[in-house]
């Protein structure tokens, strides 16, 4: 549901606030998913592969969901959603990286 659409309350009518919702959810996604594909997968946390096929599937999945949007009534398309989708991917994937520094996972587990 549009941000626009769930109150006219003033806490609500922040600028850019969408595409903050945006960042902060497909960065939530990222990073949920980086963990995943670690976890159960035999990439080495510091590949360029496994950063390149999160942002890609993070990116593809953001992209689907903006082309189905195109085609639902009251939905549309904007290229800002996607941008700030991006955005979010790379945040998450440079938190889960620096976090891999600190905290290193036990393959073991």
């Amino acid at each position: 549901m549009p941000l626009n659409k769930v109150s006219d309350d003033p806490l609500f009518n922040i600028p850019f606030m969408d595409k903050m919702v945006h960042a902060g959810i497909f960065g939530i996604y990222a990073y949920l998913l980086s963990g995943y594909l670690l976890h159960r997968s035999k990439f080495n946390k510091n590949t360029v592969i496994f950063i390149f096929i999160v942002v890609t599937l993070s990116t593809a999945y953001g992209l689907f969901i903006e082309i189905l949007q195109y085609f639902v009534p009251g939905r549309n398309f904007d290229f800002l959603d996607i941008i700030a989708n991006f955005i979010g991917i790379i945040a998450a994937n440079i938190i889960f990286q620096v976090k891999l520094i600190f905290l290193p996972i036990n393959p073991d587990d």
